[in-house]
């Protein structure tokens, strides 16, 4: 869905709420409805204006996944079935690839991820 039809969506409301004020001026005010109609209608498009400005930057991120496949991180307890790791200073919940130990201090890669629990594989010392 784009921008513009989740502005509109979220703008229906105050949108509503203007042409109720318009029909009850008509009503009760008929003698002033041209004033009372362009003065809520010049408001609302000032309101809606500034209101697109400062909500459309922010209402298309979507909720980004986790995406921690093909990062290096820190056993910091140790992975004997299930462990945990560091990651760019934030801990994860571990498994490892093939189901072996890895204690704490080695340095792993991230392979995949389930939930979020990410599943990893150590990774060679480099000498």
């Amino acid at each position: 869905m784009s921008k513009l039809k989740k502005f509109l969506i979220l703008s229906a409301d105050d949108i509503a709420i203007a042409l109720i004020i318009i029909g009850l001026a008509f009503l009760f005010f008929p003698e002033f409805f041209l004033l009372i109609a362009t003065i809520i209608i010049v408001g609302l498009l000032i309101f809606l204006i500034i209101k697109y400005v400062l909500i459309v930057p922010v209402i298309g991120e979507e909720r980004k996944e986790f995406d921690i496949i093909g990062k290096e991180g820190v056993v910091i307890k140790e992975i004997n079935g299930e462990g945990i790791i560091l990651i760019h200073g934030e801990r994860w919940k571990a498994r490892s690839l093939n189901g072996r130990k890895i204690p704490v201090g080695k340095k792993v890669k991230v392979v995949n991820r389930v939930n979020l629990t990410a599943i990893v594989r150590e990774i060679a010392n480099e000498t």
